[in-house]
């Protein structure tokens, strides 16, 4: 039980437990770098699921979009989403 465990451990559960509590929820092993990989503990919230998380609740995606509906969309919405993940990680610094 991760409560059980280190710090390290616990706090990387919180994180993921979260971060799927706001949309993506699908644990997938296909990616190393990300917390929705559960053989990967990353401990904290990285780029790859911060562009994730933005590409997800992007005004423009909407809800029963399909993926290449999703796809078409993505040329328009990445510069945002890069825009808004790299300041976020300026101010963090």
């Amino acid at each position: 039980m991760p409560s059980d465990s280190s710090d390290f451990t616990f706090y990387d559960c919180a994180y993921e437990e979260l971060l799927q509590a706001l949309g993506p929820i699908n644990d997938s092993a296909s990616i190393l770098w990300t917390m929705f990989n559960d053989k990967t503990q990353m401990g904290f919230f990285d780029r790859y699921d911060q562009y994730l998380l933005n590409i997800l609740y992007d005004p423009r995606i909407l809800p029963g979009m399909t993926k290449e509906e999703v796809r078409r969309l993505l040329p328009e919405i990445m510069p945002a989403v890069r825009a808004r993940v790299t300041d976020a990680n300026r101010k963090e610094r």
